[in-house]
């Protein structure tokens, strides 16, 4: 495993310079979430302008959530065989490339041949991003940088939507797309520039790794963070609507409460700056289960008090559960199974929990009323605490055998 190859590694001379490249990296990552949120901002626009209707709407921003369920796995077997630095590179240019021609678009067909070669770069880069910080941060902060990297998508929202309550007011919608486009370019000449090196750490390039090859560790995060997918989808799509139709339910807007994710993802970074790596899967299994709790008291008809603590409660729990599940990356690679290899699987999904979560989450309440999607919330808790156990299981039998 990655973990335990560089635990007796020497210092690394460079490491300033390694830092400044995975934070340069990170950064890229939070415009990778930006360019996913950047349409719901400024859907009227679109409505106004190009006489779409909100199913359109839906389609051009969950494009590229598609490309991540169909397409994680065979990204990752490229980036495993090119090396995260290329693909890095690569996906960035394409990202940028598929922004520009969003923002210059004036119809339906441009706009959703934009936002498919936005996914491509998108589905490379979000890929190869983690696998890179997974294998060229140092081993003391590499749980740390991958519990940032598991905020990229709910910063990249709030960034989404800062910068368009920013531009639209004062230049309009189509410059908000453009200084989306620029932003994007910024980091992707920075990426370019300062990224060195275009294979795998140890030097040359490799085979991919094989789906048998994938270890257990890997397939318990994945179907850990696929869970974590269907939870937040589902809390978050139909919580401005519940909250709208039971004003006794919440004093707390529900933007107010989707800030409290990034939060979580800042927390669990900070604390894996003092715990042992070894931990996180625990600390996911603790979030799970202490996200049971909260779930049971959300989607109900409770006082002001309940609501004031178990919805930004419920929200700051699923981003540590993501950042935890990320931060556990290197303890599920393997010499045959890399880092790329388990984040693929993980966003694989991560974008099948995408696609299902809403409409089964709509389904339940339509057929059997809120109290339905409280307990599938709470269930779904407890089947993500029931995938971190065998992790933490393992380590501890192997902390005693030691």
């Amino acid at each position: 495993m990655i973990e335990k190859a560089t635990r007796d590694e020497s210092p690394d001379p460079a490491a300033g310079s390694s830092l400044a490249r995975c934070l340069l990296v990170l950064l890229l990552g939070f415009c990778a979430g930006l360019q996913l949120g950047k349409i719901a901002p400024i859907a009227l626009f679109f409505q106004s302008r190009h006489d779409y209707s909100l199913t359109t709407i839906g389609w051009l921003t969950a494009l590229i959530g598609i490309f991540v369920a169909a397409a994680a796995i065979p990204a990752a077997k490229l980036i495993d065989r090119t090396g995260a630095p290329s693909s890095i590179k690569i996906g960035a240019v394409i990202l940028t490339a598929g922004a520009v021609l969003l923002a210059i678009s004036t119809s339906l067909l441009p706009h959703l041949a934009a936002r498919s070669v936005e996914a491509v770069g998108y589905v490379l880069l979000v890929i190869a991003a983690p696998a890179y910080l997974a294998t060229h941060a140092s081993p003391r902060l590499r749980p740390v940088m991958l519990a940032l990297w598991g905020s990229f998508v709910p910063v990249g929202y709030a960034l989404a939507n800062i910068q368009a309550s920013i531009v639209v007011e004062i230049f309009g919608p189509v410059a908000s797309l453009t200084s989306a486009a620029l932003l994007l370019g910024l980091f992707t000449v920075a990426v370019l520039a300062f990224i060195p090196g275009a294979g795998l750490p140890g030097g040359g390039r490799r085979s991919a790794g094989q789906i048998g090859d994938v270890s257990r560790d890997a397939i318990l995060l994945a179907t850990g963070f696929g869970i974590y997918v269907l939870i937040s989808l589902s809390f978050f799509t139909f919580l401005p609507t519940f909250l709208e139709r039971n004003a006794g339910a919440h004093i707390i807007s529900p933007a107010a409460i989707a800030l409290f994710v990034p939060a979580g993802n800042l927390v669990a970074a900070l604390l894996l700056a003092f715990v042992p790596a070894r931990h996180t899967p625990g600390l996911a299994m603790a979030g799970f289960g202490v996200s049971a709790l909260c779930a049971v008291f959300v989607f109900q008809e409770t006082g002001i008090v309940t609501g004031v603590v178990a919805y930004p409660a419920f929200a700051f729990l699923g981003g540590m559960i993501a950042s935890m599940i990320f931060g556990s990356v290197p303890r599920a690679a393997t010499e045959k199974f890399s880092a790329a290899m388990v984040v693929g699987v993980i966003a694989q999904a991560g974008g099948i929990g995408t696609i299902a979560g809403p409409p089964l989450a709509g389904f339940l309440v339509d057929m059997f009323g809120w109290g339905a999607l409280t307990w599938f919330l709470t269930a779904l808790s407890l089947a993500g605490t029931l995938m971190m156990a065998p992790m933490v299981r393992v380590r501890e039998h192997r902390i005693r055998q030691a």
